[in-house]
């Protein structure tokens, strides 16, 4: 099933709640592994149980406070997007390396909202799973300049992955690419021996 977006509107704030994963590469770039994945594994328990309760929690305070307008369709009574991103940057974080892990967490958190309010805003090709060309060079494109910045080096493995995890993002469906992109990402730097 194809997930439909938000208004633009609404999609603009969930992007920004996207940006706000940032936080955890940062954090593990200051801090060693054992502080990153402690912090990283209750913020996941506090999200999955903010997301399995969210209805009982959002009636037991009169429905004052509630993040309906950013939740789309295919994620009512399931896991949202942000849950299964922060399960698949827990897997990334245990089984690779430190920097192919902050790597693949800053693709996410930068290439995949930047490509989708691009998409949605400028798209005009559509391809797959409701996702557009233009939103497609947006990715490449983003996810080649955190390489490039974060490696300080150019080579052709980096515009070959580059374009492979926007592949990934592309035939992935909306709910499940923030966690299919953290892991192929890691995947693949390390698999290219790009770090």
């Amino acid at each position: 099933m194809v997930s439909k977006t938000l208004s633009f509107k609404n999609e603009i704030y969930r992007k920004l709640i996207h940006f706000c994963s940032l936080i955890f590469s940062l954090l593990y770039f200051y801090n060693d592994f054992l502080y990153f994945f402690t912090v990283l594994f209750i913020s996941t328990l506090f999200i999955t149980f903010i997301n399995i309760y969210y209805y009982k929690i959002v009636s037991l305070i009169n429905k004052k406070i509630n993040i309906d307008f950013v939740i789309r369709d295919n994620e009512y009574r399931s896991f949202w997007s942000a849950t299964l991103m922060m399960f698949g940057f827990l897997l990334i974080t245990f089984f690779f390396s430190k920097d192919v892990a902050i790597i693949s967490m800053l693709i996410t958190s930068i290439s995949d909202p930047l490509a989708a309010l691009f998409g949605i805003k400028y798209g005009q090709i559509k391809l797959f799973n409701n996702k557009t060309l233009e939103g497609s060079f947006i990715f490449i494109s983003s996810t080649f300049l955190v390489l490039f910045f974060y490696l300080n080096t150019i080579s052709i493995f980096i515009l070959i992955v580059s374009i492979m995890i926007s592949l990934t993002e592309l035939f992935t469906p909306m709910k499940y690419d923030n966690f299919s992109i953290p892991i192929v990402s890691a995947l693949l730097l390390t698999g290219f021996n790009i770090y």
